[in-house]
């Protein structure tokens, strides 16, 4: 017995290990630039700090115009209180407030394979934790500021004490598990979904009730009472409009559920090594041709630098599906109920009712996945020595996802460089500068005096600088009136920093954050540069 635990020993891994591996392999990036809705969140942050009670009360500069920010954020503000704690001590500077969230992420880790163990064999267990953990979803996500990994932490603390609380005798975790899913909820009104997950698995693991149950009515009521708050300061209930945007109209021309898969198998990565060991995965193999060839025929619809990648993103992402359904299906208890219903309960989100899909909205999604599929692979002799090769295949994985965080850094570090380079250059000489982009662009820009450029008012003085990110969002055309006032001084281009690209907001090839930038989550084939800038200057008007 002593030998055979000896030789497992190596496979095994524990939630302490699993932290510290995720807080060394995200402290390279301590000092990335901040980046995409990074900026909101601070922006919130900064009024919190002023007016702790009043989060959304002032108007913001996100889309062509200024509007209040209860109509501009329909998140919870939970994410931007806690920014508002770290900036009382990091005053917004980059690497502290890295590091302030790494504690998220290393919890997300540990939380993982500890929920692993109780769902699985020891050594299968560390194994699918480490495939969850090691993909670029995850590791790209853990790098920016937002609200999705904290969301992600708050979310597995709920899973894990409710798996606690179904031991006799250990009811009370409910209520920690409660306090979790209220975190959860008002870090995104998404976590509010943990509610009835928890309810249903507690009901079919114990098929009893107790006075614990009523744990279940915490994030509602706290969720409420914010709700009507909300309709007091803004006149109408935040999180409802949040579900109204929500379902908004989706913009590319694809079926949304290749997309859907695109995005899971490119966010995971690891379901590519079980297509080069198909034996006893025969249906499942089956899923992934059928999405390949679906994918193949919608080609296309895809911009060409990412097709490649979309066939192979969509056969790994229905190769997962499939495996994580087989995975339900060989073992039927309340465990795979729970997994399920959390796995196909996210994707449904993403797909369905999330305004676009992203990487961010299915970061839920990949722990359940790998657990249905270890589940699944536990079930034969051959799929536990396909279990026993996972450490390899997230190896790749995970040098494969530092170098897409590397990319991501690039993209936003150019966005910080332009800011701190030309834009500040141009704004010592005393002239007005306005900008278009937003992003981490404008984090920076603004932090350096210039001004974000109103549509609605679009006659600029004569000198003023107007400078544009290309590779953002945002960027429409001015309008013709101040179209023609406009000077080239300056095109400037910021390369890349790795071979990949995230976000292709010119050539709709990959959207990472939002697929209506490309279908694919990442691309290699067209390397975009990190961002193009554009200085004009603003002539006197022409004599009429």
């Amino acid at each position: 017995m002593n030998r055979r635990n000896h030789k497992r020993a190596p496979r095994d891994l524990s939630p302490a290990a699993a932290a510290l591996a995720v807080a060394a392999a995200l402290a390279p990036f301590a000092g990335k630039a901040y980046h995409i809705d990074d900026t909101i969140f601070l922006r919130l942050a900064r009024q919190i700090a002023e007016h702790p009670l009043r989060p959304f009360d002032f108007f913001y500069a996100w889309g062509l115009t200024p509007i209040p920010a209860w109509l501009m954020y329909l998140n919870p503000p939970l994410d931007s209180y806690y920014l508002a704690f770290v900036r009382a001590w990091a005053h917004e500077r980059e690497v502290w407030t890295h590091l302030a969230f790494l504690p998220f992420s290393a919890a997300c880790a540990a939380l993982s394979v500890a929920i692993s163990r109780r769902l699985c064999r020891r050594e299968s267990a560390a194994a699918a934790a480490a495939a969850a953990l090691a993909g670029p979803a995850f590791l790209v996500s853990a790098t920016n500021v937002m609200a999705d990994v904290p969301l992600l932490c708050f979310w597995l603390a709920g899973v894990f004490c409710t798996l606690l609380a179904v031991e006799p005798g250990q009811e009370a975790w409910l209520w920690v598990g409660a306090a979790a899913a209220t975190a959860a909820a008002m870090t995104k009104y998404f976590g509010l979904a943990l509610v009835p997950l928890c309810l249903i698995y507690v009901l079919a693991k114990t098929r009893r009730i107790n006075a614990h149950l009523l744990s279940f009515l915490c994030a509602p009521l706290v969720l409420t009472a914010w709700s009507f708050y909300s309709k007091s300061q803004s006149g109408f209930h935040h999180p409802l409009a949040s579900g109204q945007f929500a379902l908004g109209a989706r913009p590319l021309d694809i079926p949304q559920g290749l997309i859907l898969a695109s995005f899971l198998g490119g966010g995971a990565l690891w379901p590519l090594a079980l297509l080069f060991r198909p034996r006893g995965l025969r249906a499942a193999a089956g899923a992934a041709v059928a999405a390949a060839v679906f994918a193949a025929l919608t080609a296309a619809s895809v911009p060409a630098p990412a097709r490649a990648e979309w066939i192979v993103f969509s056969a790994a992402g229905g190769l997962l599906t499939a495996t994580s359904i087989a995975g339900a299906l060989a073992r039927p208890d309340a465990e795979a109920l729970l997994l399920t219903l959390w796995l196909f309960g996210t994707l449904a989100f993403a797909g369905l009712v999330n305004w676009t899909v992203n990487e961010r909205a299915l970061l839920p999604a990949f722990l359940p996945a790998a657990l249905l599929t270890a589940r699944l692979l536990e079930s034969s002799a051959y799929g536990r020595r396909t279990l026993s090769l996972w450490p390899w295949a997230a190896t790749p994985t995970l040098a494969l996802s530092l170098v897409l965080a590397a990319a991501d850094a690039g993209q936003a570090g150019a966005g910080r460089s332009f800011a701190q380079g030309p834009a500040r250059a141009l704004l010592s000489e005393g002239r007005p500068v306005f900008f278009i982009g937003h992003w981490g662009f404008q984090y920076y820009m603004e932090r350096e005096g210039a001004r974000p450029f109103d549509y609605r008012a679009p006659d600029l003085p004569t000198g003023a600088r107007l400078c544009v990110s290309l590779n953002n969002s945002g960027t429409l055309p001015t309008p013709s009136r101040l179209r023609s006032r406009l000077v080239l001084e300056r095109y400037l281009r910021a390369a890349n920093p790795a071979p990949a690209a995230l976000t292709d907001a010119q050539g709709l090839g990959a959207g990472f954050y939002n697929s209506a930038n490309g279908p694919v989550p990442f691309s290699f084939g067209r390397l975009v540069d990190a961002d193009d800038f554009v200085i004009q200057s603003v002539a006197a008007p022409a004599p009429r």
